[in-house]
């Protein structure tokens, strides 16, 4: 079974994960807005089956958290997403049993209801920072790193079977928590429960003690401080959509239009739409109007149709070829889209090596390759250039800083994450385009930040002034 990796950061999502593009939105919504950290919280039946401060004669100790489970083993590959917005300041696995550990610091304006446990109490009190603490991670996403931002319903990772069985441990601890570095045990070391051979068992010997350093109870936090995630850039596109962010900001800036107040994330895109929307992107305004017929380039492209003078300019500067037909209403392929997008970005390809504004694009490293794109196809120099260029990180784009470092991740066989696939026959949507596009313009417009771009100098197999005709 083949999912999207695309539309997997939340549908998942994730992220606008720091400033955001919404900007104004998420200052507002920022303080004190948290969620449950379960992707289908309340679509399945979520159970706790292990209550913070209970003690467990196995562990020697009390447990500092709670497990959220499914029954039986449907936990295993369920999405765990941030609770709010924040900072990642712990990814760290743990061992092969356990999984890996990620850690989010919050900031806001939050309220800690008082607890009376029958191994502990604490009063009510208000924090300016909390952390949550999600362990028996797999599967975490390549934005998933320490320093950087995250989103409220981002996807930070995906439940694995532990050595005691699936589930979620998670923990909130406040600001302030003693000696926790770490993360996953805090306070004084010698509140640390132990097995027979001196090992530590991750439970804590005194519970009362555990929530003096910093341990707070989860759901009385979360269900004090819940708050309805906001409405989304569109009416079909959620807050917390996958692709919410990159539609956001493709909207802004006049890249992908909506006529309405609905986006129509998974409609697809026609080969017209696609050429117009690159050349927006590309900032590329000033174009000369149609006069004749064949002004167009193309025989199925009238002087009157809108796209002419994009089509036009295409066939002038060999973006695309001047074949018979261009058949703009025709859906556009995923491998036509990334072609037509790369061309009106002025990427030049020769001789296996890749060029912008004379400089050469050093690949050193395939991080991707995808099973469906053979190296013989004609559209692999593209896709492997997308799935694998370094996107620099600056203050102007803080949404690849949080998503990471390449234009595309493609698709994700579920059954085994280390296997990829492009789809490339498979037709563009509007959702993925925006995806695409969006990470495309930031790269091109600052490439040369890169430790992968290196200078051409005297490259005698260079000739800037050769133009590899690449169109479809």
């Amino acid at each position: 079974m083949i999912t999207y990796l695309d539309r997997k950061l939340p549908k998942t999502i994730f992220s606008l994960i720091f400033v955001t593009i919404f900007s104004m939105l998420i200052t507002v919504y920022a303080e004190s807005s948290v969620g449950y950290p379960l992707l289908n919280w309340g679509k399945k039946n979520w159970d706790i089956t292990q209550n913070m401060g209970k003690y467990y004669e196995s562990y020697n100790g009390y447990h500092s958290g709670v497990d959220w489970n499914l029954p039986g083993n449907q936990d295993i590959g369920e999405e765990v997403i941030a609770i709010a917005n924040g900072t990642i300041v712990k990814k760290y696995f743990i061992n092969a049993n356990n999984g890996w550990l990620v850690a989010i610091e919050h900031e806001g304006n939050f309220y800690i209801p008082s607890k009376v446990h029958s191994n502990y109490k604490y009063l009510s009190e208000k924090t300016n920072k909390i952390y949550s603490i999600y362990i028996h991670l797999d599967d975490l996403p390549l934005y998933v790193g320490e320093n950087n931002k995250i989103l409220r319903g981002q996807v930070i990772g995906y439940i694995t079977n532990g050595g005691n069985g699936p589930h979620l441990h998670f923990e909130i601890r406040k600001n302030g928590t003693i000696n926790s570095e770490s993360f996953t045990l805090f306070g004084d070391k010698s509140n640390y429960a132990k097995y027979q051979n001196g090992e530590n068992t991750g439970y804590y010997k005194n519970a009362q003690k555990m929530v003096d350093d910093g341990a707070v109870d989860p759901p009385g936090f979360i269900e004090n401080n819940y708050s309805k995630i906001p409405d989304g850039p569109f009416a079909d596109v959620p807050y917390n959509y996958w692709a919410a962010q990159y539609i956001q900001y493709c909207s802004e800036n006049d890249i992908i239009t909506s006529s309405n107040e609905l986006f129509h994330p998974e409609k697809e895109i026609t080969r017209a739409e696609l050429l117009k929307m690159a050349y927006k992107a590309a900032n590329i305004h000033s174009l000369n109007a149609c006069y004749t017929n064949y002004d167009s380039g193309f025989s199925d492209v009238q002087k009157d149709h809108w796209v002419c003078k994009y089509t036009k300019h295409a066939v002038e500067n060999n973006y695309i070829a001047n074949n018979t037909n261009f058949y703009p209403d025709n859906k556009i392929t995923r491998a036509e889209a990334v072609k037509i997008l790369l061309n009106v970005f002025n990427l030049k390809i020769e001789n296996g090596k890749y060029y912008t504004k004379d400089k050469q694009i050093n690949l050193n490293e395939e991080i991707i390759s995808f099973k469906d794109v053979p190296k013989s196809e004609w559209y692999y120099k593209y896709i492997h250039f997308i799935a694998n260029v370094t996107i620099p990180a600056n203050n102007n784009n803080s949404i690849i800083r949080s998503w990471g470092s390449r234009i595309i991740d493609g698709y994700v066989d579920i059954n085994n994450r280390n296997i990829h696939f492009f789809g490339p026959n498979d037709y563009m949507l509007r959702e993925q385009f925006a995806k695409v596009v969006t990470n495309t313009k930031f790269f091109f417009e600052n490439p040369f930040s890169s430790t992968n771009i290196i200078s051409i100098g005297n490259d005698p197999e260079h000739d800037p002034t050769v133009k590899e005709r690449i169109g479809l």
